[in-house]
């Protein structure tokens, strides 16, 4: 995938598109393609308004012209999806590009509906039926798919050739599925950082990602267990007495507002709840691995200080 993905930037290098990247190349053409599309959509349904009203001399010639433009429509929105595939391919999805390709199928359904109506007079009541069922159609797709988790766990985005695992932890709870995994990652990536004497600077960002995750992560979790665990000596130890700061201090004042009533029951929220429990040995990993992290932290930072004056 990396080769392919060099080679394409240097393609544009030799073609001389000032693109500085390959996925800004692609996000870009993506745009500009559905712009077009959409454009293209607007002009053939508002000529669509009086084309069977023509003579049938003008109305053929008319009809053809339509069919050709519609026709180069879709296929612009083909490009566009090749250039969501590659994109996908190269740094994963996120919730914009599910979106995007939603976006992309409605449009589709759209045309080919107008490309039916040029052919064949469809009543201007029952065109707007089926365009409201299109539309209806994607919105509930929308909401039957679980976005969040198709990107955590299917797509995941990448920033650096690396998985964004802080934009994961960011997502809502439909994405707990993935949860378990970060944390193993987490601590296999600290079982190799931890071993280093002195970071380069790469490194160090390594580092701080890691920590940002789980503080990230720690938060949610938090919330999550305080709201539906009813025992409170069962609760996750994620935040003890003796830290102060202010994800300390949200975690204190969230806890005095949540909201435990029934109404508040959350399907996907217990869900990932359900994930926290059936993990329960690795998420109260979490705050140790936080607590080890900001110490080695600390003693690096401590370190480069008396180096620097030293020098």
């Amino acid at each position: 995938r990396m080769y392919y993905t060099t080679q394409s930037v240097g393609e544009l290098t030799r073609r001389e598109i000032n693109i500085k990247t390959y996925s800004e190349y692609v996000r870009q053409g993506f745009f500009q393609l559905l712009i077009a599309a959409g454009i293209a959509t607007s002009i053939v349904a508002y000529i669509l308004q009086s084309i069977h009203t023509m003579l049938k001399k003008h109305k053929f010639y008319v009809q053809l012209s339509m069919m050709v433009l519609t026709l180069e429509t879709e296929f612009l929105l083909l490009s566009a999806a090749k250039r969501l595939y590659l994109y996908a391919e190269a740094h994963g999805l996120t919730r914009s590009s599910i979106f995007g390709i939603v976006f992309l199928v409605w449009l589709s359904a759209v045309l080919i509906l107008i490309l039916i109506a040029t052919v064949k007079k469809i009543k201007r009541m029952y065109f707007f039926i089926y365009f409201f069922l299109i539309t209806l159609f994607a919105f509930v797709g929308i909401n039957i798919m679980s976005i969040d988790s198709i990107v955590a766990t299917s797509f995941p985005p990448t920033v650096n050739k690396e998985i964004d695992y802080i934009y994961i932890v960011k997502l809502s709870p439909d994405a707990a599925s993935s949860w378990p995994f970060i944390i193993q990652h987490a601590q296999s990536q600290w079982d190799t950082l931890s071993k280093l004497t002195s970071p380069t600077d790469d490194q160090t960002r390594k580092i701080g990602n890691l920590n940002s995750t789980l503080r990230i992560l720690r938060g949610k979790v938090f919330e999550l267990d305080r709201k539906y665990t009813t025992d409170p000596k069962k609760y996750i130890s994620l935040y003890p007495n003796t830290e102060n700061g202010p994800d300390a201090s949200y975690a204190k004042w969230k806890e005095g507002h949540l909201i435990k009533t029934w109404q508040a029951f959350n399907i996907s929220e217990y869900q990932a709840y359900m994930v926290i429990q059936k993990n329960r040995n690795l998420f109260d990993q979490i705050q140790p691995l936080i607590m080890t992290i900001g110490k080695q932290e600390k003693y690096w930072s401590d370190a480069r200080y008396k180096k620097s004056k030293q020098n």
